[in-house]
């Protein structure tokens, strides 16, 4: 017999985990004082914690406040300023060998009047105190996509002063020295995806000169190539975040569209073994740009970012993925009961015989109910866009499946 959910968390369902791959909602990040939230943070992970600094918060509004965040506590921790620029929104950040780094970005940059960055700072965890490093020998740099191979960073694109950028640069921790690497074989590129494994690189979607493109190119550092890969399913987009988990690069809460954005509420997860994009991962939380992702023991961690509308939304919210906070016994069948699945107005359930049926949403609140009808025909016009948990019950057996609804 399966047991029903315990509903005390968020809870998604995910292709490339097992049914208890959830989201679930965690400690706000520590925004400055009346602030909403933030966007366009720099982060990395070290040592079991996350990283957090620079952003902006509002129009002409931008911060270096620096705070930690304990996976194990749930709690996030003042450690300071950000070194360098009064303010830095945009940036790079990694950890490499014990340490974290955050550089280039721009200064201002939801002001009319910004600076680009070529800056590189080195944080010590132990010291809490931060070494300047090499410059970037060209001109700074906004929102480039990154990514680290072999205690190496690659730096890929990004805006600079009148326009977008197509290098590729290579920077050494060890030597703390920049080589120029030639050019990204897209041409200029600006916010793309950008993630790695341990011997390749990978930069997907991003801003293009015009508008926005979904090819995807892994990057071999050992003989400094590109090659094309599988194009991104979400369609072309721009200012998403990217984190890894077992081998495969998830990424999302992505913006489309240039002349009227729209944002995604989705995540695709990339293989970089067999090169395909899986299905789409429902995010249960609002849509944003610039938000911010990171990984930390076998857990991913996605929040902050903004939506621009007639007025301005900025979040500070803070999820786990995979968790099974507050779950008691999840498992789903490997069955599935409803098609379609999202839903757009109606879906059927598919069993044989006579069966009873309950249809809850997230907060555990039964939204319909009943006998299976004859034509197995339920319908969802009347209920919200979002994710709701699907029970079926036959004579001899009981299951759950998660269900999006998206008219």
């Amino acid at each position: 017999m399966k047991k029903l959910f315990l509903l005390s968390a968020m809870l998604c369902c995910a292709t490339f985990f097992s049914a208890d791959a959830q989201w679930a909602a965690k400690q706000n990040m520590t925004t400055p004082s009346g602030s909403s939230g933030i966007s366009a943070v720099q982060c990395f992970s070290l040592n079991g914690k996350i990283y957090a600094g620079g952003g902006y918060y509002a129009m002409f509004t931008n911060t270096n406040d620096f705070h930690m965040y304990d996976p194990v506590t749930n709690a996030w921790t003042p450690k300071g300023d950000l070194p360098g620029a009064a303010d830095r929104s945009g940036g790079i950040a990694f950890s490499v060998n014990g340490k974290g780094y955050i550089g280039l970005g721009a200064m201002g940059w939801s002001s009319l009047s910004y600076t680009y960055l070529s800056d590189l700072w080195m944080y010590d965890p132990t010291t809490n105190l931060w070494t300047q490093k090499a410059s970037l020998p060209d001109s700074g740099r906004h929102e480039p996509g990154y990514f680290v191979v072999n205690n190496k960073v690659y730096v890929v694109g990004g805006s600079v002063q009148g326009s977008t950028s197509n290098d590729v640069w290579e920077y050494d921790p060890a030597t703390d020295a920049w080589t120029d690497k030639g050019t990204y074989p897209l041409g200029k590129i600006n916010s793309p995806f950008s993630w790695s494994s341990a011997t390749k690189g990978y930069v997907s979607c991003g801003s293009t000169s015009p508008g926005y493109t979904s090819a995807t190119y892994e990057y071999t550092p050992t003989t400094n190539t590109w090659v094309p890969r599988d194009t991104f399913p979400g369609g072309a987009c721009s200012d998403g975040v990217a984190f890894v988990l077992t081998n495969k690069g998830y990424c999302g809460l992505n913006r489309k569209g240039t002349t009227t954005s729209t944002y995604d509420t989705t995540f695709y997860a990339y293989d970089m073994t067999t090169n395909t994009w899986g299905a789409a991962i429902p995010f249960p939380h609002a849509g944003r740009a610039n938000a911010m992702a990171t990984t930390v023991n076998s857990k991913a961690y996605v929040g902050t970012g903004w939506k621009p509308a007639s007025s301005t939304v900025y979040f500070k919210d803070w999820y786990e993925y995979p968790t099974t906070t507050g779950i008691e016994s999840i498992e789903n069948d490997k069955v599935s009961y409803a098609y379609p699945n999202p839903s757009n107005g109606s879906f059927s359930i598919s069993v044989e015989g006579a069966a009873e049926y309950q249809l809850l949403n997230l907060a555990g609140q039964i939204v319909s109910s009943g006998k299976v009808p004859q034509d197995k025909m339920i319908h969802t016009e009347e209920f919200p866009d979002g994710l709701y948990i699907l029970k079926v019950r036959t004579a001899t057996n009981t299951g759950t499946q998660m269900l999006q609804i998206r008219k």
